[in-house]
């Protein structure tokens, strides 16, 4: 049954946790997607929470949020193929994976954000991402209103990018891959755990700000630069990690000062424009430059 939350406080549908009052909410499972999908316009979808931030202000548009899936739900083998939900967690791919003994997940442990996200971002990291072993996704397509498939070789993918626009992941497709489970656990542990010792855990954060830029670290920069324990405001730059923002009682106000002044900073300094991997939703006042093309 699908419930609709009027005037919701947003900053409790994020990982960041800042946001302002959201017009309406609709909580919904999996299953609702295709029947409510066909039936509103002007909506945005969201999952985790993860690599997002609202605004303060009013949120006009519908938000449809899809309720968690369990750890066991959402995956399973078709013919050749590994069927997932794009409301499954990557992490929770991942260690479905290492018990099965499939192998190619096992960077995902450690990201935050579900597989429908994931896929469109392009999420990654330690070398891999979604695409690696992507055979076609199964969509809702915004503009004609109807479902379908596309193969990954339509789909155009870089750093943290795809060319995907104006649909709804419903489903993926990945190769399978076997190995020994015990060689799986083994790697998935190693990269959590690396992940673990470089980045801030258990405290409000939405996951890295900036994308890399070629040939270099969006952390490293800043941290060349002294924003490692940066604050303004209830919002400061993690001491562990000088490419993540820790909310300590702020808001999105305070966030933007920080990523902007980050994103002046380096592009003084080393004449690099840093590109925001945070998605802003909403009205906002000032906006770091989200892309090259605005230069």
């Amino acid at each position: 049954m699908i419930r609709i939350l009027r005037n919701f406080q947003l900053k409790n549908l994020t990982t960041f946790g800042t946001g302002g009052i959201g017009r309406s909410v609709y909580l919904l499972k999996s299953s609702d997607l295709p029947v409510i999908l066909g039936e509103i316009d002007d909506f945005v979808i969201l999952g985790n929470g993860s690599n997002v931030i609202f605004s303060d202000d009013y949120f006009s548009k519908n938000i449809l949020y899809v309720i968690p899936l369990s750890s066991s739900e959402g995956i399973n083998i078709v013919s050749d193929c590994l069927e997932v939900d794009a409301n499954v967690s990557s992490s929770a791919l991942s260690w479905w994976c290492a018990r099965k003994g499939i192998s190619g997940f096992e960077f995902a442990a450690g990201i935050p954000g579900r597989i429908g996200a994931c896929i469109f971002g392009n999420a990654g990291c330690f070398g891999s991402d979604f695409s690696k072993n992507l055979k076609r996704i199964f969509v809702f397509d915004c503009a004609s209103k109807t479902f379908g498939e596309i193969d990954s070789g339509d789909i155009q993918f870089s750093y943290r990018k795809s060319s995907i626009k104006d649909k709804v992941i419903l489903k993926a497709y990945f190769e399978i891959n076997f190995d020994k489970s015990e060689n799986i656990f083994a790697k998935t542990l190693e990269l959590l755990n690396k992940k673990k010792s470089s980045q801030p855990h258990g405290i409000k954060t939405f996951g890295s700000v900036f994308k890399n830029p070629p040939d270099n670290w969006a952390g490293k920069l800043l941290d060349s630069l002294g924003f490692r324990g940066y604050k303004f405001g209830g919002v400061r730059v993690s001491e562990k990690h000088a490419n993540f923002l820790e909310n300590i009682g702020g808001s999105t106000s305070d966030a933007v000062k920080i990523i902007k002044l980050m994103q002046d900073r380096v592009l003084e300094s080393y004449n690099i424009l840093l590109e925001p991997e945070v998605r802003f939703l909403g009205e906002f006042k000032e906006l770091p430059i989200l892309s090259g093309d605005e230069l």
